[in-house]
């Protein structure tokens, strides 16, 4: 599988972290309306358009080994859908080979956190834009918008995204 230049695991693990970091004075309840989105967004990003819906439920634990929180385990399941077409995709980190030992949010460089939102992103492009999985095509994708983000602060956060992808040879929507 080639590489992507994709923005959007960093831009959704920074939304992730504002989500779970025990001093958000938001965490308990649903962002209230008018607040800016949680993760970095470009208004003016261009390319084919791919809606999103993602959820992210996280097991963890506070912990004096980590700063923040101490993540047992990540699942995000993600509904991507252009036009009529409708695909599911789902990443869990205790079905890695091999598997995944917990690890404290937010302290890699670059967070581990990122890398499996973005891979779970990789993953799902070529189902609806074939190229991106050509020898030598790299796609780039940007969050032109973030809706409905709501967090329960114990475990799980959900968005609605609006992806633009570039793909190289195609005109944008």
């Amino acid at each position: 599988m080639n590489r992507f230049t994709i923005t959007l695991g960093a831009l959704l693990a920074a939304g992730m972290l504002l989500a779970m970091s025990p001093s958000a004075g938001w965490a308990e309840k649903n962002i209230p309306p008018g607040t800016p989105p949680p993760v970095p967004v470009n208004p003016n990003a261009v390319g084919k358009t791919v809606s999103a819906f993602l959820a992210v439920a996280y097991d963890f634990e506070e912990s004096d080994l980590c700063p923040a929180l101490l993540v047992r385990n990540l699942y995000a399941v993600m509904t991507l859908k252009r036009d009529d077409k409708v695909r599911y995709f789902s990443r869990d980190l205790n079905q890695t080979q091999p598997p995944t030992p917990p690890f404290c949010f937010g302290e890699a460089s670059p967070p581990f956190e990122w890398q499996f939102i973005s891979d779970l992103v990789a993953d799902a492009i070529p189902e609806f834009f074939k190229r991106c999985d050509d020898p030598g095509v790299v796609c780039h994708a940007e969050v032109k918008s973030v809706t409905n983000f709501q967090t329960s602060g114990k475990g799980l956060l959900t968005m609605n995204l609006v992806i633009k992808v570039q793909v190289p040879g195609d005109s944008d929507d």
